[in-house]
C-alpha cells in the first residue's frame, strides 16, 4: 500500500486530493510525551477517514524511565480513544544520549505492553535503520512489527532483529497532491494492519499523571497544566489544597495546551534551546518532530507547552 504519514507540519491537508494521488494508508501522529496532542490529530483522523484512506496512529515517546514510558502510553490511548485505527498503533522512541541499551529497551517495553494492555490492540515499532540494528532487542520484536526508516534504497536493508519489515519509510521530502509541504512517503504491508479493525479503541479520559517534587504546590501545578486548584483537588481527592506530599501522584486532567513559539537561532543547538525554555530536548524534539537534531536551520519556528 502507498503511503504517508503525517502530523500538524503537513497544515490543513485535502484528503481528497491525497486519496485520488494514490495513496492507500496515512500514519497520524496522536501527540508526543505525556501531555502534548497534535492540534492536527482530529482533523487529520476525520479527514482520512471520510476519503476512504486506511488509518493508523503513531505516538513520540519521550520517557527516560519505565514509568514515564507507561504514563505517555496512557496518554497515547486517551488520545485516540474511540477511534478505529486500521494499522497498529506504532511507538516512536526517541532516544537520549545517556541512555543505555538495556535502559532503552525497558521503556520500549513499558511503552509497548502499557498501550497493548489499554487499548486492546496490537503495537508496532517505527525506527531508523541504524537504531533498529544497534538499540534493539529480539523481545521487543516478537510479535510487533517493523516499520523502518531508510532512504535512497529500493528496499530497507535487514535490522539483523526483525526477520522484515511491515512498513518502509523511504523519504522525508515526498510531494503528494493535496499537502503544500514535504511529507514522508510509505509503503506499507498487510503486517501493518491491525486483526481486528471493526472494534473502537476504549473511551479514556484526557489527562495525565505527574509526581510532586520538591518547592511544587498544588497552585503551581494548575499554572503548569492550565487547569485550577480546585479541579486538581476533586480529581485527586484532596481535603487540604495546601498539603501535598513529595512523590505524590496526581492525576491531571488536560485541555488544549498553549504553545509558545521559539525562532531559532545561528549557534543555537537543540539542547541549548530547551535549556533556555527550560523544558527537556526529548520533548521539544517530539513536539516538533526533529528527528535530526543536527538540522536546525536559522529562521526554524519551534513549539513548546508554556
Amino acid at each position: 500500500m502507498q503511503g504517508i504519514d503525517v502530523s500538524k507540519w503537513q497544515g490543513d491537508i485535502d484528503f481528497a486530493r491525497v486519496a485520488a494521488d494514490g495513496i492507500e494508508m496515512v500514519y497520524i501522529r496522536a501527540g508526543a510525551g505525556a501531555d502534548y496532542a497534535d492540534p492536527r490529530f482530529r482533523a487529520n483522523t476525520l479527514g482520512a477517514k471520510q476519503n476512504g484512506l486506511r488509518i493508523g496512529f503513531y505516538h513520540f515517546v519521550t520517557a527516560e524511565t519505565e514509568e514515564e514510558a507507561r504514563q505517555q502510553a496512557r496518554f497515547f490511548v486517551s488520545i485516540v480513544s474511540g477511534q478505529r485505527p486500521d494499522g497498529r498503533l506504532a511507538m516512536d522512541l526517541g532516544t537520549p544520549a545517556d541512555m543505555s541499551r538495556e535502559r532503552f529497551n525497558q521503556v520500549a517495553l513499558a511503552f509497548l505492553q502499557e498501550t497493548e494492555q489499554r487499548s486492546g490492540k496490537e503495537t508496532a515499532v517505527y525506527t531508523d535503520l541504524s537504531r533498529a540494528k544497534r538499540l534493539f532487542d529480539p523481545q521487543v520484536a516478537e510479535g510487533r512489527p517493523l516499520w523502518v526508516a531508510q532512504y535512497g534504497v529500493q528496499e530497507p536493508s535487514g535490522s539483523g532483529v526483525w526477520p522484515d519489515w511491515a512498513g518502509f519509510q523511504y523519504t522525508q521530502q515526498g510531494r503528494v497532491r493535496g499537502i503544500d509541504t514535504y511529507v514522508d512517503r510509505d509503503i506499507f504491508r498487510e503486517t501493518m494492519l491491525l486483526e481486528d479493525t471493526t472494534s473502537p479503541l476504549p473511551n479514556a479520559p484526557r489527562e495525565t499523571e505527574y509526581t510532586v517534587e520538591s518547592g511544587d504546590t498544588l497552585g503551581s501545578i494548575a499554572r503548569r497544566f492550565g487547569t485550577t486548584v480546585e479541579t486538581l483537588a476533586d480529581r485527586n481527592g484532596i481535603s487540604d489544597p495546601n498539603r501535598i506530599r513529595v512523590g505524590e501522584r496526581l492525576w491531571i486532567p488536560l485541555g488544549e495546551r498553549t504553545m509558545g513559539c521559539y525562532v531559532v537561532k545561528r549557534g543555537d543547538t537543540l539542547r541549548s534551546i530547551a535549556d533556555h525554555l527550560g523544558i527537556k530536548a526529548s520533548v521539544l524534539a517530539g513536539i516538533n518532530a526533529i528527528r535530526d537534531p543536527d538540522r536546525l536551520y536559522p529562521g526554524l519556528l519551534l513549539e513548546y507547552p508554556l
